[in-house]
């Protein structure tokens, strides 16, 4: 089976169940003998991408006065589940396909032909970091299991860290941009709800 992140949850899931008994396996899920820990994912993004996050983050930390502050790790998972929700709600597996890989971020290089002269122009790379995001393994194990069917149907493979990534840049370089007005205002409110809630 096709490890569909770092930490592997559906094959770890599928190999323990093939290799146990029934009434072990059982008392093992039970007891919460696999589920202690929360394994860390770790996901890259264009610096300036985490940097307007944070900004966003302080923002609403100052502005609502929660009782714990919402961070990067709050903010991701709020995109994160958000995105799964939206996902089952209203499953249109072409659409979730289109938007996983929908990049503002352009690596390639262009080739401009002006009266028969050809430039080269290599874009601009970006500075990268890598964040840290904990996650307990039912969460990954839902987004691994989106990304497998999409994979079966058609026929291109990513991981929760790059789901989570292009989630994540989407959004950031949508708000920027006043692009995709209605989803970045939908976030906006989550995060205000999430705020109130607390």
């Amino acid at each position: 089976m096709r490890a569909y992140s770092q930490v592997n949850v559906l094959g770890q899931h599928y190999l323990r169940n093939r290799k146990k008994n029934g009434l072990l396996s059982f008392i093992s899920h039970f007891i919460g003998i696999e589920e202690e820990v929360s394994p860390t994912l770790y996901v890259q993004v264009p610096t300036t991408v985490g940097l307007r996050t944070e900004m966003l983050c302080e923002y609403f930390n100052r502005k609502y006065e929660p009782p714990e502050q919402i961070g990067i790790q709050e903010f991701i998972m709020l995109l994160y589940f958000n995105f799964l929700d939206s996902s089952i709600e209203k499953y249109d597996p072409m659409k979730i396909y289109r938007t996983l890989h929908k990049s503002y971020l352009n690596e390639e290089p262009l080739e401009i032909v002006n009266n028969g002269k050809v430039t080269h122009y290599q874009p601009k790379g970006y500075n990268k970091t890598r964040y840290e995001i904990d996650m307990d393994k039912s969460s990954i194990r839902k987004g691994e299991i989106l990304l497998m069917e999409l994979d079966e149907l058609y026929g291109h493979s990513l991981t929760v860290e790059k789901m989570l990534a292009s989630i994540w840049i989407n959004f950031i370089e949508a708000y920027k941009r006043g692009d995709d007005k209605k989803f970045s205002d939908s976030i906006l409110k989550l995060l205000k709800t999430h705020v109130k809630h607390r």
